[in-house]
C-alpha cells in the first residue's frame, strides 16, 4: 500500500507530457530539460513538490544568468581573457587589488561616479579596465569597450552626417 507522500509523485505519461509542453510554451528550457530527472529523484532524496519545484526554478534562473552573463560579455566587445584573475598586481605597482575588486563591484556607476585610469603604455590601463568591466558584467551590469580612436571616429561620423 503507498502512503499519501509516495502518491503525490505519481503522474501518469499524458500529465508529464503536459506539464512538459507547457514549460516549452513559458519559455523555461531548463526547466523542461530538468523536469523529468528531478521528479525522478525527488521522492528518494525526500522533497516535497515545493521543494522539486524550487528546485527547478533554481536550474532555470541560474541558467538563464549564465546565459545572460555570456552574451553581455560577448556583446561588450571586451578583450578576451583579461580578467581580475589574470592581472599580475605584484608586476603592477600602485594598483590596490582590493580596490579593484571593487570597482569590478559597481557601486561606483550606481552613484554616477567616472573611474578614470592613467599610466605609461605598457602599464597595464587596458587590462585592468577590462578585468573591472568583465566584473560589472558579472554583477549584472552591461558594457561596451571601444578604443579611444574608435569611438572619436564614430563621434567625428556622426557629425558628419547631422551637418549634411
Amino acid at each position: 500500500m503507498m502512503t499519501t507522500c509516495e502518491n503525490i509523485w505519481q503522474a501518469d505519461d499524458h500529465q508529464a507530457n503536459r506539464a512538459e509542453e507547457l514549460l516549452k510554451k513559458l519559455r523555461l528550457p531548463t526547466a523542461r530539460r530538468c523536469f523529468s530527472e528531478l521528479h525522478d529523484q525527488a521522492p528518494s532524496k525526500g522533497w516535497s513538490p515545493m521543494q522539486w519545484l524550487t528546485a527547478i526554478l533554481e536550474h532555470e534562473v541560474c541558467e538563464r544568468d549564465d546565459r545572460r552573463r555570456a552574451a553581455r560579455r560577448k556583446e561588450s566587445g571586451l578583450p578576451p581573457g583579461k580578467t581580475l584573475e589574470t592581472f599580475d598586481f605584484e608586476l603592477v605597482k600602485g594598483v590596490n587589488k582590493m580596490k579593484a575588486q571593487e570597482f569590478a563591484k559597481g557601486d561606483w556607476v550606481e552613484d554616477a561616479h567616472n573611474l578614470l585610469l592613467f599610466g605609461p603604455s605598457g602599464s597595464g590601463k587596458t587590462h585592468l579596465a577590462a578585468a573591472i568591466a568583465y566584473g560589472l558584467i558579472d554583477h549584472g551590469r552591461r558594457v561596451l569597450y571601444t578604443p579611444t580612436t574608435t569611438m572619436l571616429q564614430r563621434l567625428q561620423a556622426a557629425r558628419q552626417d547631422q551637418i549634411t
